[in-house]
């Protein structure tokens, strides 16, 4: 659903420019303002009025609610004051990097883009500052907001849709899709690279990345009482989390009939070594997104990439795929 269907309690939408997708230049007026939006997905309504998720791979919507509540500066990581600024720029910086080796990033802009699972905007952003047109698609309606408001005021043009990526809006086609760290958290992955797919132009490219099968489960951030999703490569407590995890062959399967190029990553950054490498290569690195830090960076992951008992430990895969073109795929068009 478009930000033209979005409602505002007692005060009314801010102002609309002309649209969809609207100039961000002109979206000043939505800075801060709580607005809501029907959802795509029904089950969202379900899940935000009971707070529990109606399938075990929405639990993390769940845990987003409480985050929202409890630690809000870890979960608005564009706010340049929440404690993981610095390292989620970088971590950014680094995906970027990667993307453009790989031949992701080449296109003429500016360009249209769906990003799907887009959070707070972290690479939506990304792409408006060069100008693209970008549709954020979410499943938290928080995280939408304040992809809007930070996309607010930069170069490209954007528009929102609170859904799920089971159940993406008629849109496009897009040049570029970006599922940045959301395969690993839907119900049917390969439906929704299915669906995205028909949504690309001829050409389109999809910029992925997801949790490694077995960097994940040491990194940091997982948290005890998980130690089966080690064995199983699939985590789920309930209220809280669900996590998929992919081994290379798995991200293969997962897009077969795709060209696909891929590269393990992420040793450091929120990875299995991070408390070894300390902040030292994170601080100040959002001051200028990243580009300072990222060859000490690269230097590290490439140490840890040439081990041979680190190389497997890796916490993501990062990759960009190509869909090999069938006449017969008929694609949404707006």
């Amino acid at each position: 659903m478009s930000l033209a269907r979005a409602t505002v309690p007692l005060a009314g939408a801010p102002f609309l420019p002309a649209g969809p997708p609207y100039a961000a230049s002109e979206l000043q007026g939505w800075v801060g303002v709580e607005f809501d939006l029907p959802p795509l997905d029904l089950r969202l309504r379900t899940l935000a009025r009971t707070g529990r998720e109606p399938t075990p791979e929405l639990a993390n919507l769940v845990g987003y609610a409480e985050g929202w509540a409890s630690y809000p500066e870890y979960i608005d990581t564009l706010d340049p004051q929440s404690p993981v600024f610095d390292k989620k720029i970088l971590e950014r910086a680094l995906t970027l990097h990667h993307w453009r080796a790989l031949g992701g990033l080449d296109g003429a802009g500016p360009q249209r883009v769906i990003d799907v699972g887009c959070g707070v905007g972290r690479f939506a952003s990304w792409f408006l500052d060069r100008g693209d047109a970008v549709l954020l698609v979410d499943g938290d309606l928080p995280s939408l907001r304040h992809a809007v408001w930070h996309g607010a005021g930069r170069a490209g043009a954007l528009d929102a849709c609170w859904t799920t990526a089971e159940v993406l809006p008629d849109a496009g086609p897009f040049d570029i899709a970006v599922l940045a760290e959301i395969l690993n958290y839907v119900e049917r992955p390969r439906d929704v690279i299915d669906a995205v797919g028909a949504r690309l132009a001829p050409g389109g490219t999809v910029l992925f990345s997801v949790e490694a099968r077995w960097g994940w489960a040491l990194a940091t951030d997982v948290g005890p009482g998980l130690a089966d999703g080690f064995f199983s490569g699939v985590v789920h407590a309930g209220g809280d989390r669900y996590v998929r995890c992919y081994d290379d062959a798995g991200v293969r399967e997962l897009f077969a009939g795709w060209d696909v190029q891929l590269v393990p990553t992420h040793w450091v950054l929120s990875g299995p070594f991070e408390l070894l490498v300390g902040g030292d290569v994170t601080h100040h690195a959002g001051s200028d997104g990243g580009e300072r830090a990222l060859p000490a960076l690269l230097e590290l992951e490439r140490r840890f990439a040439e081990h041979p008992v680190a190389a497997p430990l890796h916490r993501a895969w990062v990759g960009v795929a190509h869909r090999r073109e069938n006449p017969d795929i008929v694609r949404p068009t707006v």
